[in-house]
């Protein structure tokens, strides 16, 4: 039967996506080691499946509640790692980069309902000049032209698609 390969350092954190640094870390909270380096210089080797395994366990258990299963530097460094993506976001916030989903769809709930207004009131616009038409054409002719009047309202700068200040009221905090 064949044995199966090991992988040195670099070769294991080439597979995991991680860096060598991150499987000496693992190697130091009890990572599977199929053959320590002996003197320095050497290199570690490892069994992709058996490190594999390792990382999942260890994952399922801090994801299940078992901190004692992992060590207070990977728990730092994932507080640390949440804290500066949250800060990030409340930058990219506040630069306009990012809207928050609950203003967005209420944008997008203001715009349709805009939409949806502008557009129903095409009948009405157009009725009386209907009666005056005496050919199909000028018919096609009366409502074409409304439709791009009612397009280019909708596509001018002064169409309020949000409604007064939606797009930058905050929502409120009240039940």
């Amino acid at each position: 039967m064949p044995t199966e390969k090991l992988f040195s350092q670099v070769e294991l954190a080439h597979i995991m996506g991680v860096r060598t640094s991150t499987i000496r870390e693992w190697e130091a909270a009890g990572c599977p080691v199929e053959r320590k380096a002996e003197k320095a210089g050497q290199a570690s080797l490892y069994r992709a499946a058996d490190v594999i395994a390792w990382d999942r366990e260890r994952a399922v258990r801090a994801a299940t509640g078992d901190m004692a299963a992992s060590d207070l530097n990977d728990l730092r460094k994932r507080k640390l790692a949440a804290e500066v993506i949250l800060a990030e976001l409340i930058l990219a916030e506040k630069q306009g980069q990012l809207v928050r989903l609950d203003i967005f769809v209420e944008q997008v709930a203001h715009a349709c309902s805009a939409l949806k207004s502008r557009l129903l009131v095409l009948p009405a616009v157009v009725a009386p000049s209907l009666t005056l038409a005496t050919t199909t054409q000028e018919f096609f002719d009366i409502v074409y032209q409304a439709v791009i009047e009612a397009l280019e309202d909708i596509s001018s700068g002064s169409f309020n698609f949000f409604g007064t200040g939606a797009a930058t009221e905050e929502p409120s905090d009240a039940v």
